[in-house]
């Protein structure tokens, strides 16, 4: 993905950008992080789903509209928001 914008709100990120793969190059796509902390004791960070034009109505959002999208817990890795 081409990223054109990054928002950041606290510990929460949206990333958005047009996809640059083959099969759907050219489609727009945004995606939500939340850093949770990074000891056994903080809760889990979180990620949204990548949504596409394919996902809303009226076209995908920009990032600095920070949509509500969905959050699940990652089970591994680590999300790190600045």
């Amino acid at each position: 993905m081409a990223i054109d914008c990054l928002h950041i709100v606290g510990n929460v990120a949206w990333v958005s950008g047009v996809i640059t793969t083959p099969a759907v190059s050219g489609v727009l796509a945004i995606t939500r992080v939340v850093d949770n902390g990074n000891t056994a004791n903080d809760p889990l960070d979180q990620m949204s789903f990548t949504f596409t034009d394919f996902d809303f109505d009226d076209g995908t959002p920009s990032c600095t509209d920070a949509p509500d999208l969905p959050l699940f817990d990652m089970a591994d890795g680590q999300v790190v928001v600045r």
